[in-house]
């Protein structure tokens, strides 16, 4: 299984990843709208079609890729950076080498809900985008300013 598994070795080609796998998996050209998130439906359907397959070392990596490409596009979208999960609060939780951390505060295992979409998890990929796109998802809360308290 490992010999088949490819994963990017640097947090820097996550994002090529990304781009090669939205390319040769879901058909989306270099586009502006390769990261959008209405893309995220086409990665539901992806993993929908796998679902039932045994998962060697073939479908593990395409489902890393496809949560690579989820991180994407949540930072794209919100704004973040991949972190490697050792250094992050998710480590100890997740066995994933990097997450995301997004502008708004919060810690993303985009590399996992593949998986958990693959095993019958009910929220989609696009339901995962938008539970961490939505303002105030997971990050800090602002303090509102003392003449809008009342």
């Amino acid at each position: 299984m490992a010999n088949d598994l490819i994963l990017p070795f640097s947090l820097d080609e996550c994002r090529q990843t990304a781009e090669v796998w939205s390319e040769e998996s879901l058909g989306l050209p270099d586009t502006a709208t390769r990261f959008s998130p209405e893309t995220l439906a086409l990665v539901d359907a992806h993993i929908d079609r796998k679902r039932g397959a045994a998962l060697d070392g073939v479908l593990f990596g395409d489902l890393i890729k496809a949560g690579v490409y989820v991180g994407e596009v949540l930072i794209e979208q919100v704004g973040g950076r991949w972190v490697r999960t050792a250094k992050s609060p998710m480590a100890g939780k997740t066995q994933m080498p990097y997450v995301v951390s997004l502008d708004n505060g919060a810690w993303v295992n985009a590399m996992e809900k593949p998986f958990k979409c693959f095993q019958g998890d009910q929220q989609t990929v696009a339901g995962f985008y938008s539970a961490f796109s939505s303002p105030g998802a997971g990050g800090p809360s602002k303090p509102k300013p003392f003449w809008k308290i009342w």
